[in-house]
């Protein structure tokens, strides 16, 4: 068992480096573009539906009543990986409905290796600069350049991409930045934790590592 997780935690990390260099300065500069943009007067609702989940200061939950699996920076997932975690894992059935997190520019949706279907959301916060990212979902709804709301359904859990082993939502956010990039190094300069922004409380069960 220990083997595998050394030969997974290899396999990885290989594919994080070779991602670093898959996103070109032309693809950052979009996601630039995307936020000049004006903010549309009937923002689009996605894949359906509102969530009904709570709001808080603009915030709300990407899914409903579900298990908070593995922690922020999880001691536990280092040394199985040999990497940071710079993320929440939040774990329910394939298919269950997810959610945008706050009103904002979708400036990436796309497959990603390792990391299946991927979605980044960029948010103003009165106005702080975030963006959330979500990642193994199974099906998306939304595309590079739409606005939505706090609440809109952008897509359905999964288990997509080799760094997934079960259907989860593997999800980070970023404060004082308005772009994604796939180097680890840099997103983590911006990294903050979730469950800090985030009205879990009465929804969801927090159980470290179940995966």
């Amino acid at each position: 068992e220990a083997a595998i997780a050394e030969k997974r935690a290899i396999i990885v990390a290989a594919e994080d480096a070779m991602a670093q260099i898959q996103m070109t300065e032309e693809q950052m500069q979009a996601q630039r573009d995307i936020l000049n943009r004006p903010i549309p007067e009937a923002p689009s609702t996605g894949g359906g539906g509102q969530s009904p989940l709570p709001n808080s200061g603009g915030w709300t939950l990407p899914v409903a009543d579900a298990v908070v699996t593995t922690e922020y920076m999880s001691p536990t997932y280092q040394r199985d990986y040999g990497r940071t975690h710079p993320a929440i894992d939040v774990g329910k059935y394939e298919g269950a409905p997810m959610y945008a997190v706050a009103d904002g520019w979708v400036i990436l949706s796309e497959y990603h290796s390792q990391r299946g279907n991927v979605v980044a959301i960029s948010h103003n916060m009165g106005g702080t600069s975030y963006v959330s990212f979500y990642a193994h979902q199974s099906s998306v709804y939304v595309s590079r350049g739409d606005y939505v709301n706090a609440g809109t359904q952008i897509s359905t859990m999964g288990n997509t991409g080799t760094a997934s082993d079960g259907a989860h939502l593997h999800f980070e956010l970023y404060q004082g930045r308005d772009d994604f990039t796939y180097n680890k190094s840099e997103r983590e300069r911006y990294s903050v934790n979730p469950l800090y922004y985030l009205p879990y409380q009465g929804n969801w069960t927090i159980r470290w590592d179940a995966y």
